[in-house]
């Protein structure tokens, strides 16, 4: 990842122009403040293939990390 594509995400954020379910995913966890796969899951009404798609891309760009208990 890019730092320019990395301020571009960012920017999108700041900007509410949530088009990708990187946003969405990435807003949930920063709303819950950190959450299990389990409890995104329950919570956003997103196929369990996208989910784990963008947490995956999420964490390549450095914006988020799992923990050693599986919280985001």
């Amino acid at each position: 990842m890019t730092q320019k594509s990395l301020e571009t995400f960012l920017r999108e954020v700041r900007s509410g122009r949530l088009d990708t379910n990187r946003h969405i995913v990435f807003i949930k966890i920063n709303q819950l403040g950190g959450a299990n796969l389990d409890t995104l899951r329950q919570s956003m009404r997103m196929p369990h293939q996208s989910l784990t798609a963008a947490l995956s891309k999420l964490n390549d760009m450095g914006l988020i990390y799992q923990d050693v208990i599986g919280n985001y």
